[in-house]
């Protein structure tokens, strides 16, 4: 059996409120062979220490966390999944369990062509990993939740992630010779898309019949409108695509901070602004899995 980790980076000032402790109670609900990992304060502060260019005065350091907190782990693990502490687990990881690809993204981008509400993400795709040409709206992905059966990937894009941040100089953080890549989630998407390099699937893509990160967040007003329209079915939470109206399992939601802590503290915590969005069913199912 494939060997799998979770990492999550979450400080103690914002466990509080994106409470790790109930995402854990989630996946050890659908996955109890999974190791959970919250990389918190003092596990930050011992990266950084060992560190130094992430210690420098030009590095915004708070980029460049996903590949770090997840090096710990990679050498012990055959599969090591990076899930940002805003995502709700709502069902099972097995497409993504099951992929034998290098490399394993979800989209950022939904049927609309938006990140949510907004406009879409894109980036150049800069030499030597791309053509120069775009990444365009239909491939960019997101960085909330990164898969990888390949250890030398986390190396890499941690390797990557320095280079870029050691370009700055500290006020624009624009980062030369590529001063559209403006954090992890650019480089990401430059590693995944570079031709030959690492085998690839994006767990979500169009026909898959999943969501596992924010296709699944459309709305006029506010990003995560749509999630009004999650529902049950035999069990497990599905939305429907807004066009094709094909139901898709949802296995993962993802705030990617549309909203503010603030928000989120004055509801109480994540979960509980996650209640005022959603249906009654829905709220009794989370409840169900993570507790009040």
């Amino acid at each position: 059996m494939k060997k799998v980790a979770i990492s999550t980076w979450c400080t103690d000032d914002y466990a509080e409120f994106l409470r790790p402790d109930k995402l854990r109670k989630a996946i050890n609900h659908f996955h109890p062979e999974i190791d959970f990992h919250i990389v918190g304060t003092e596990d930050t502060q011992k990266i950084r220490d060992e560190n130094p260019w992430m210690k420098k005065d030009t590095c915004r350091w708070v980029d460049w966390m996903m590949a770090m907190s997840c090096l710990p782990f990679v050498e012990d693990y055959d599969m090591v999944i990076h899930m940002d502490a805003d995502c709700f687990l709502l069902g099972s990881l097995d497409k993504v369990l099951n992929s034998e690809a290098e490399l394993i993204g979800v989209r950022n981008n939904n049927a609309f062509g938006k990140a949510g509400s907004a406009n879409p993400c894109v980036s150049p795709f800069y030499p030597p990993y791309g053509d120069g040409g775009t990444i365009g709206v239909n491939q960019f992905l997101n960085a909330g939740f990164v898969a990888s059966n390949d250890k030398q990937f986390w190396y890499e894009w941690r390797d990557f992630n320095k280079f870029v941040a050691d370009q700055s100089d500290g006020r624009t953080f624009t980062y030369q010779p590529w001063p559209m890549i403006r954090n992890e989630q650019d480089t990401w998407n430059h590693i995944f898309h570079a031709k030959d390099k690492y085998t690839t699937e994006i767990i979500d893509d169009e026909g898959s019949g999943v969501t596992y990160g924010i296709f699944n967040a459309w709305g006029e007003n506010s990003h995560n409108e749509s999630w009004k329209e999650l529902y049950l079915k035999d069990g497990q939470v599905y939305i429907d695509h807004p066009i094709t109206k094909e139901p898709l399992r949802t296995s993962v939601l993802h705030n990617a901070g549309v909203d503010t802590i603030t928000t989120i503290k004055d509801a109480g915590d994540q979960y509980q602004w996650l209640y005022g969005i959603i249906s009654e069913e829905m709220q009794d199912y989370i409840r169900s899995i993570v507790g009040d």
